[in-house]
């Protein structure tokens, strides 16, 4: 982005070169205007041209390293989620709003999509193969509640070019200047990670280095909503979840953190001790809901486990503390994305009832398997009947405190997602932009007042003279003009033959900007003037020579 500007910057400098080049060289007309179009063509040409090649080269050397294959599927992936949106009229990829779900591998991202209430739709890349969750290779990209949600695989999450490559190609053009749309992080973290202060210590600094990667490349700062999923991990989960009924199930489980300004960067030991602050009002809500679930379990042998899971939560507190700290870990106050608020996510086993048909019993079956016994024939036909609906209970998963997480946290977090609107980089190349325009626009107005300047000099001059000389009498033989008379008319002279000049040898630069009058005014001045020397020099001239010519004898 800085090297397009500066060759922007050059371009500008360039044109304005080629606009006055020519008169410096002293051509006029067409040949002038012919020299200017070619200049500034090649200039633009040159420039389009060095911007092109530079970008071509880029991706080429992309192209060749070790990430190639990743580079390659993450443009067949934007390319096919673009193309279905265009299909769908449902607008530019980069132009909507975009939550970027990240984390490290077997983080649950995909599921976390899947079960967070957005009925998503798979617009490019596997989410499943063969049935069952499919890694994700480099990325998924899914349309979900009017918004994109990009599912970051393992190796784009902890690469930094990658990552960054992402950031780039999912972002508006160079040159719009509506700012960014709405974006938003999601950090997806594993629980069993928080069982080990310096695990959770070393994930949340590989994911902060992401973070700080969007501060250096798009210079904005995003909100980011960390998801600590596979709480079933945790001991006693099963038996807590047990007791949910499907509404507190749904509900999501976490802290939105309350900021007294949106988007702020806190320093470390502050962000500690909201984030702790934060946890502490988890745990002890919690604990509250311990004694409501203990009356609805009706397993003596579950109680136990029930009362203890809060305590077990209340164990991860310096590991979550942690993790927090060191994902949210400010670089610069101008862009940091912060922290905007930690949740949590989990499967349970729900019992489920099913009606199912029995199958089919022919009579000859039934025959095979009593053959001694005589039947009647209301007996056979019964047999040949299919049997009643039968009711089978069974186990499935089911996600919790998950499915409203992005319809009613994330995508609602209006003050949130507008600070990812804001781009530092975007700011400081369009005020860089502006600049350049205005210092452009600035000399442009100065030629033209100085243009006019000299316009208005050369008019106020003539008609200075002119009213000076228009009562002088017509002078006789023996009178002189005066010191003034012959000073303003040399003052006539002097603006007569500066425009036969101009119109000899070209007009300067700053008098070809459409504002020279001296071509209007030479007509009237070249009247003017030879009048005035007629008055004062001609005339009492050709009367002295008459005069002396008439005293010569005949002879």
């Amino acid at each position: 982005m800085l090297t397009n500007l500066i060759a922007g910057v050059v371009l500008i400098l360039y044109l304005l070169a080629a606009w006055f080049v020519g008169s410096l060289m002293g051509l006029s007309g067409a040949r002038l205007w012919v020299l200017r179009a070619s200049l500034s063509l090649i200039g633009i040409v040159a420039v389009g041209t060095f911007v092109w090649f530079r970008r071509r080269l880029t991706q080429d050397a992309l192209m060749r390293g070790p990430n190639a294959a990743y580079f390659a599927d993450m443009d067949r992936l934007l390319n096919e989620a673009a193309d279905k949106l265009k299909t769908a009229n449902a607008g530019k990829l980069a132009r909507l709003p975009i939550v970027y779900v990240l984390g490290e591998s077997n983080a649950a991202k995909t599921t976390t999509i899947q079960h967070g209430g957005l009925r998503p739709e798979l617009l490019a890349g596997e989410a499943e193969r063969d049935g069952q969750i499919a890694p994700t290779t480099s990325i998924n990209v899914w349309a979900a509640g009017g918004a994109i949600c990009i599912e970051i695989g393992g190796k784009v999450s902890t690469d930094s070019q990658l990552w960054t490559y992402l950031l780039r190609k999912t972002q508006p053009g160079e040159l719009s200047t509506s700012g960014l749309p709405p974006r938003a992080l999601v950090i997806c973290c594993d629980c069993n990670r928080l069982k080990s202060k310096d695990l959770a210590i070393a994930s949340g600094r590989r994911l902060s280095e992401r973070l700080r990667d969007v501060e250096d490349t798009l210079g904005s700062s995003f909100p980011v909503y960390v998801l600590f999923t596979k709480l079933d991990q945790i001991s006693h989960f099963a038996e807590f979840a047990r007791a949910l009924s499907q509404e507190e199930a749904a509900q999501v489980m976490g802290i939105t953190l309350a900021r007294e300004k949106v988007g702020e960067a806190l320093f470390v030991g502050d962000e500690e001790a909201l984030v702790t602050k934060a946890f502490d009002q988890l745990t002890f809500a919690l604990a509250e809901k311990r004694l409501e679930f203990l009356r609805r379990e009706r397993l003596p042998e579950k109680l136990p486990a029930l009362y203890e899971f809060p305590r077990e939560i209340r164990k991860l507190r310096e590991a979550v503390a942690h993790f927090l700290v060191e994902v949210s870990r400010p670089v610069n106050a101008d862009a940091a994305c912060f922290l905007r608020g930690f949740y949590f996510s989990g499967v349970r086993a729900v019992m489920i009832s099913e009606t199912v048909t029995a199958p089919k019993v022919s009579a000859a079956a039934a025959s095979v398997a009593a053959a001694t016994r005589m039947f009647s024939m209301e007996e056979l036909n019964a047999l040949s009947k299919p049997s009643g609906p039968v009711v089978q209970a069974r186990k499935i998963p089911e996600w919790t405190f998950a499915s409203r997480l992005f319809t009613e946290v994330i995508l609602r977090d209006e003050s949130a997602l507008k600070i990812g609107q804001q781009s530092r980089v975007r700011s400081r190349t369009g005020a860089a932009v502006m600049f350049a325009v205005a210092a452009g626009l600035l000399c442009v107005a100065g030629l033209f007042g100085f243009s006019y300047l000299q316009s208005r000099n050369l008019q106020k001059n003539v008609l200075a003279a002119a009213s000076a000389l228009s009562g002088s009498p017509e002078l006789s033989v023996g009178q002189l003009a005066s010191i003034d008379q012959l000073q303003q008319l040399e003052r006539l002279r002097s603006s007569l033959n500066s425009i036969e000049s101009s119109e000899r040898e070209g007009l300067p630069p700053s008098q070809q900007l459409g504002l020279y009058s001296g071509g209007q005014i030479k007509a009237d001045l070249s009247q003017i003037y030879f009048a005035n020397f007629n008055k004062l020099l001609l005339h009492p001239t050709e009367l002295a020579l008459t005069e002396q010519l008439n005293r010569l004898s005949p002879t």
